[in-house]
């Protein structure tokens, strides 16, 4: 068996000089900071957008799809930001490099994860995510998404360097929510770590940071972590789903913390479950061909 700390060294080697975190768009940085700026307008998040033309063409492809429904078509980003509203388009800006990197990235890794399962399964928890926010009445749901989203992004990176090792590793445990922790005792490192180095490396704004280190802790050190909690429901129930357990019994194991701050019933989280199914397979079109 190779040693813990060689695997670790060929894990960290290939992050930080073989590319296994590909440098984000160059406007990333650009968008973050307008995140930041309560003065930004429409005109400003368009400018900057319109710097990538990928990234500004996959934006209209997305804006114009059957997903948003409208009526007339979007020809500029500058228009999609004044319909849509600045939220969400900066956010769908955020997530279509994500998208990308599942779609150009997930076969690399021989005998490796099954990447499609692996991106539906983050998507589904993104529009439960989402829909937990809006039954919360969080005030910007595209963040929540996006930061589900980026949730799993570092077993996709594992999956890339690590290849059917890693696959075997995942796909032995019986109970999933111990995946960070048994992936840092035999890798030195887990994919929680390595979603965030790759947020970090993009440029992500702080708040998407903080939801992807504390998705197994949505209360580090008695502070509350609302994105994180929402992510961390949203897992629990799509567990419950894929393992037949029943949605009252998934919310009565949260924790009494989680539990108390979102506020959750069992009837609030079915129509949550229901809204989010409805949602996905739409979205994933919309995604995937991103």
């Amino acid at each position: 068996m190779v040693a813990m700390s060689s695997i670790h060294e060929k894990i960290m080697d290939a992050v930080n000089n073989g590319g296994a975190i590909p440098a984000g768009p160059m406007v990333m940085s650009r968008i973050t900071q307008l995140c930041r700026d309560p003065d930004a307008t429409a005109r400003d998040l368009a400018k900057v957008i319109q710097l990538d033309g990928n990234l500004a063409s996959q934006v209209l492809k997305l804006v114009n799809s059957s997903f948003y429904g409208l009526s007339a078509q979007i020809k500029t980003v500058t228009h999609a930001v004044i319909i849509l509203g600045f939220q969400e388009v900066k956010h769908l800006a955020l997530t279509i490099p994500v998208a990308d990197f599942f779609n150009k990235n997930g076969k690399r890794g021989a005998g490796g994860l099954d990447i499609q399962a692996l991106w539906e399964q983050t998507l589904i928890t993104a529009c439960i995510a989402r829909a937990l926010s809006y039954h919360i009445k969080h005030p910007i749901p595209e963040q929540v998404f996006v930061s589900a989203i980026l949730s799993k992004s570092g077993m996709l990176v594992f999956n890339n360097i690590l290849g059917l090792p890693y696959a075997e590793l995942v796909n032995g445990l019986d109970d999933p929510e111990r995946l960070p922790f048994v992936e840092k005792e035999r890798l030195g490192i887990n994919h929680i770590q390595l979603g965030w180095m790759l947020a970090k490396k993009w440029q992500f704004p702080e708040e998407l940071l903080n939801a992807i280190a504390y998705q197994y802790n949505p209360l580090p050190k008695g502070r509350f972590v609302v994105e994180a909690a929402l992510i961390f429901t949203a897992r629990r129930l799509l567990v419950g789903i894929q393992n037949d357990v029943t949605t009252k019994e998934t919310i009565g194991k949260l924790p009494a913390a989680i539990f108390k701050e979102l506020n959750i019933t069992t009837e609030a989280a079915d129509q949550v479950l229901s809204v989010a199914s409805g949602e996905f397979q739409e979205v994933n079109r919309m995604l995937s061909g991103a």
